[in-house]
């Protein structure tokens, strides 16, 4: 009896966990949908500021470029679309001398574009597609500026021709210049991993907005060795709106000679802070001697934009283009005021020249700070050995 209870007693409760479960079941059915909605929640699928999701939206806007000379193909390298009638930012070095050009898109689709006109002194160059397709990706427009050091960017191009490849790395410093490899420098630079053929390339915020484009790398193999060059895209895109319009690049000219002010400078004429940009020269009948401007003058901004380094205060000279009037903050000895200059345009880039190694030759007769009595000035105006023109 006891064992019939027992075995009663386990079918009992067999039964009601059944009912139980198939009532659960019922339950669980009718709440489908929020379950559902919970799986997608937390779904192993990327979220929306993923690097695959950035890198799909933004890599059917980076094309490859091979172009050719004589029959024979000249180069490979990268380009970015940024208009959708066909335009394309690429490096001038990637198409120079080309005959033909052929842009080839993520999904393989081919296309001959002609050279709309190419600017070498900042080694950039725009493209036209021929009878461009109907859907064109244009990434979205970031700035250089806007970047921090440790910064996070991706570097999409076409690496030794292997086809489209996207590489990750860091925003290691900004502002380079004075490295030699163009004539107007303003470098965002990164340790993403950049090689021949992606020239030209996109350099992606993780925003996914496009903040420049791939140059160059310093490197002593050819290969990358962790130093890669991008030019910001606040500096590129004025560039290539010049050579769409106008199939060539106009610069401002203000007709002086600028030098880094260091440390060594700074004391000798008696200024207490480092910073601004040195006038070293100024020429005759320029827009520089018409608004005033003298030798030793020290520029702290233009047009409220501070000038930290010489190549700063060049590009935007150069950028403001000709006719353009640009307010300078100067220091002369002691006294701060502002003058105003109108631009004219620049004839002959002359990248660098060699500063006089007469000191009278550059300095004022007059001397408030005592220039020309003091041994440490003369050192450390001459070891400033080149003078950039602006």
């Amino acid at each position: 009896m006891k064992k019939a209870r027992e075995v009663w007693t386990i079918t009992t409760a067999s039964i009601l966990g059944f009912l139980l479960a198939f009532v659960l079941r019922g339950e669980n059915r009718a709440e489908r949908p929020t379950i559902v909605l919970r799986e997608s929640a937390t779904s192993t699928s990327a979220p929306a500021a993923s690097v695959a999701n950035i890198v799909e939206a933004a890599v059917p806007g980076v094309v490859n470029i091979s172009s050719s000379r004589f029959g024979h193909e000249a180069s490979l390298g990268s380009g970015i679309i940024i208009s959708k009638d066909g335009d394309i930012i690429t490096n001038h070095h990637v198409v120079d001398g080309a005959e033909l050009v052929e842009v080839t898109f993520s999904d393989g689709r081919a296309f001959t574009a002609d050279v709309t006109g190419v600017d070498r002194p900042s080694d950039l160059a725009v493209l036209k597609i021929r009878n461009p397709p109907a859907e064109l990706t244009v990434l979205p427009l970031g700035t250089g500026a806007s970047l921090r050091l440790g910064d996070q960017v991706l570097a999409i191009g076409n690496p030794f021709g292997v086809g489209q490849t996207v590489t990750q790395g860091i925003v290691s410093a900004k502002g380079r210049a004075d490295l030699g490899i163009v004539d107007y420098e303003d470098f965002i630079q990164t340790d993403a991993a950049i090689n021949p053929g992606n020239s030209g390339g996109a350099l992606v915020s993780r925003d996914g907005k496009l903040v420049g484009i791939n140059t160059a790398i310093l490197s002593r193999t050819g290969g990358y060795q962790g130093i890669s060059f991008a030019i910001p895209t606040e500096m590129a895109m004025p560039i290539a709106r010049e050579l769409i319009a106008h199939g060539k690049v106009s610069r401002g000219f203000l007709g002086v000679g600028i030098m880094d002010l260091t440390p060594r400078a700074a004391e000798a004429m008696g200024l207490s802070k480092v910073t601004g940009v040195l006038i070293g020269d100024v020429g005759e009948d320029t827009p520089a001697e018409r608004a005033g401007l003298e030798v030793r003058d020290v520029v702290l901004s233009i047009d409220g934009e501070a000038t930290p380094s010489a190549g700063k205060l060049r590009n935007y000279i150069a950028l403001a283009g000709p006719r353009g009037e640009v307010r300078l903050q100067i220091v002369r000895g002691h006294r701060h005021f502002a003058l105003k200059a109108r631009l004219e345009e620049l004839k002959k880039v002359e990248d660098r020249r060699e500063i006089r190694s007469e000191l009278d030759a550059f300095a004022p007769r007059s001397s408030p700070s005592g220039l020309e009595r003091e041994p440490s000035a003369v050192r450390a105006f001459r070891s400033m050995r080149r003078m950039r023109e602006a």
